[in-house]
């Protein structure tokens, strides 16, 4: 259960912002390099999750996933309190 919560909220939450974010915040002569370095650190990031939780769960058993739960608790209040709403906005109004 608490992995399946922990999938959800990133999937509909921060995991997602690499893949849209880049293009809203970003002027288009940068949005094509914005784009490669925002999507390429997430596939590294999702890498090093892949790699580590073998190890993680060796030592940390069960509460391997509560690390889990608070970073993503964590990126969500990051991405509340630090992100700017796009929405209904135009490029020039972000970008001010």
């Amino acid at each position: 259960g608490a992995m399946f919560g922990v999938v959800c909220c990133f999937a509909f939450g921060p995991g997602c912002i690499a893949w849209f974010i880049v293009a809203e915040l970003t002027p288009v002569h940068a949005r094509g390099f914005a784009t490669t370095v925002g999507l390429g650190s997430n596939w590294l990031a999702n890498f090093l999750v892949a790699f580590a939780f073998p190890h993680v769960l060796t030592a940390l058993h069960a509460w391997t996933f509560g690390i889990f739960a608070a970073t993503t608790l964590l990126l969500t209040i990051f991405t509340l309190t630090c992100l700017p709403e796009t929405q209904g906005r135009s490029v020039a109004e972000i970008s001010d």
